[in-house]
């Protein structure tokens, strides 16, 4: 699978995120990822930092979206981190993009 980067000129995307089939409570978190690219293609990449505050919040058995809006790392990535007991589905729609002048 390839990755793609974001175009340079772009400093932040709108996403959908929504977590379903989740086995126990818990809440979701995102943060741009610091690395590049590159930089996971050599194994060279340092673990992301965890934020402690969350972009959605659910029971066990639910299935909830929320629009996020992040800034991506170097190359546009972004993280997700599934702090909860159990496992879970995310899905994540790009609705949109903000764009430097």
């Amino acid at each position: 699978m390839t990755l793609s980067p974001l175009a340079p000129d772009i400093s932040a995307v709108v996403l959908n995120t929504t977590v379903t089939d989740t086995t126990s409570t818990g809440h979701l978190s995102d943060a741009p990822d610091p690395n590049t690219l590159q930089q996971y293609l050599q194994n060279a990449a340092s673990p992301p930092w965890q934020p402690s505050s969350s972009s959605l919040n659910w029971t066990a058995g639910a299935t909830v979206p929320n629009l996020v809006q992040t800034a991506g790392g170097p190359d546009g990535i972004v993280d997700f981190w599934n702090a909860a007991d159990g496992p879970s589905d995310l899905i994540v729609d790009m609705f949109g993009y903000y764009q430097n002048d």
